[in-house]
């Protein structure tokens, strides 16, 4: 199935992208089956294409905003609830890493 690529498809998906963004941990939508919770984010990230796509098309190759998206920091995923009663969250989170420390190569 393809996905429309008009802006105002998504208007429920700026909306979440919006609520996570002002969330220092961001937030997850609930979905009865694996396969709505898939779709969603499917739509989710398609409207962050559609973001870049329009920032190609304003922005000079030269500007910092060229081809990227508002929601760029955030990362949408898919897990089971905790009862694994066939419902699943969709979680809107920034991209964070969990690593230990780094060190400079010589």
């Amino acid at each position: 199935m393809a996905l429309p690529e008009q802006p105002s498809a998504y208007e429920d998906c700026y909306d979440y992208y919006e609520r996570a963004k002002a969330s220092p941990k961001g937030i997850r939508v609930l979905f009865d089956n694996e396969r709505d919770a898939g779709m969603f984010r499917m739509r989710m990230n398609m409207a962050r294409v559609i973001q870049r796509r329009e920032a190609m098309r304003i922005y000079a190759r030269t500007d910092p905003a060229y081809g990227k998206s508002e929601f760029d920091s955030l990362k949408c995923a898919v897990r089971p609830t905790a009862e694994l009663d066939g419902r699943f969250w969709v979680y809107i989170e920034p991209w964070k890493s969990d690593n230990l420390g780094f060190e400079e190569l010589e």
